[in-house]
């Protein structure tokens, strides 16, 4: 049985002598013949290679292969750097929101303290101060004391010598604790870049958005801390978004 053939000068290899060229089997060299993707002639019931397309085909699909890996880690190196962007972006926004949170906590930590100390202060001033009219019965205070009036419920219990503002105060009704959220006017937000608000509420269910006469929306970030922001007619944003703390306030502090 012949092995190889000359055909116009080429050299055709059996099967299995092309098979052995390469790292192909009888098969597939035989499936690339019959589809014609190499140079090749059925004779005898026996089809014949050329060597030299059967060559050229198997560099051709080598640097095939080799650009196609290439591509494929280019791809791969690009998902890679989108996907680590968009980690560090989700990173510093968590970072971001944990700062504004931890500084809404220092500020309501300081009102509360302030308010909490200015009671104390003037709880145990009045009890001192008292005591330092009923121990001197001219009227007179010792140096540094300063005389805090009394304001009775009724004006006609009042001495003669009270000035008018004093009987003005004591006669006006006391501002009852559902109305404090009433008597907080409603104020635009505008465009706020940094800080932290200080909004003002009763002790009961405050609805932040009634505050301000802007269209504002109340969100809940991931860390749990709240920000408000201007809306428009259809919902967008407008502006940045805004930290804010709900402080709890009495009549006596409006």
């Amino acid at each position: 049985m012949m092995s190889t053939l000359e055909i116009d000068g080429r050299t055709f290899a059996s099967i299995k002598e092309a098979a052995q060229l390469t790292s192909y089997s009888r098969d597939y060299v035989t499936r690339l013949a019959r589809e014609g993707k190499i140079a090749a002639s059925y004779i005898g019931r026996q089809w014949f290679v050329d060597t030299v397309s059967l060559k050229n085909y198997t560099e051709n699909i080598t640097l095939e292969q080799e650009a196609r890996k290439r591509l494929l880690s280019e791809e791969r190196k690009q998902e890679r750097r989108v996907r680590e962007a968009v980690e560090r972006k989700q990173t510093l926004r968590l970072k971001k929101a944990s700062t504004l949170h931890t500084r809404s906590l220092v500020v309501a930590s300081l009102v509360l303290g302030l308010g909490l100390l200015s009671g104390v202060t003037a709880v145990h001033l009045l009890p001192s101060t008292h005591e330092a009219v009923n121990a001197n019965p001219s009227g007179s205070l010792p140096s540094g004391t300063t005389r805090l009036s009394t304001i009775t419920p009724q004006a006609e219990s009042m001495p003669a010598q009270t000035s008018a503002a004093t009987r003005q105060a004591a006669t006006a009704p006391t501002l009852p604790a559902s109305a404090v959220a009433a008597s907080v006017t409603t104020e635009p937000l505008g465009e706020v870049n940094e800080g932290v608000l200080l909004l003002p509420s009763n002790g009961n269910a405050t609805d932040v958005s009634a505050l301000f006469s802007d269209t504002v929306e109340v969100r809940t970030l991931p860390d749990g801390s709240s920000v408000v922001l201007r809306v428009d007619a259809a919902g967008n944003q407008i502006g940045t978004e805004v930290p804010f703390v709900v402080v709890p306030v009495t009549p006596s502090d409006l």
